[in-house]
């Protein structure tokens, strides 16, 4: 299994994370930074939380600061965002995500975020710094 955590910056900067993966490997770990629209693909497709993957469906669940998407039966993680929780303004692409309970997301048209200021902030008609990133 592929992993990539594609992200981008209000300044537009992109940046790549890629992990080929197997069971037994460590989990797909990426540091976020302020800012950041963040992407995960897996195999070559970007997640929306509505594709299952190896047969099974994907949850986001907050452990700390960090947010882990994992499968919905809890045995495998497929990837960590550290600091998801610490950063303003950072937004997972994607419309169809199974939140866990207590994961603190809200979803919004493009993602989901961890605050209420993330919305407004990624929303495509607010006035903020990274309503131009999620406009199409």
């Amino acid at each position: 299994m592929k992993i990539q955590v594609l992200t981008e910056l209000p300044n537009g900067v992109k940046e790549r994370l890629s992990v080929a993966r197997t069971p037994s490997q460590p989990v797909a770990k990426h540091l976020v930074k302020a800012g950041q629209k963040i992407t995960v693909v897996v195999d070559g497709v970007p997640m929306t939380g509505a594709q299952a993957i190896a047969q099974k469906e994907i949850k986001l669940v907050k452990v700390g600061d960090e947010l882990i998407l994992e499968a919905l039966d809890g045995s495998e993680r497929l990837a960590e965002l550290t600091n998801f929780y610490a950063e303003p303004n950072v937004a997972l692409t994607g419309d169809s995500w199974v939140l866990s309970d207590g994961s603190q997301l809200l979803a919004f048209e493009h993602g989901v975020t961890s605050s209420l200021n993330d919305v407004l902030a990624l929303s495509p008609t607010a006035a903020g710094p990274l309503a131009p990133l999620i406009q199409r």
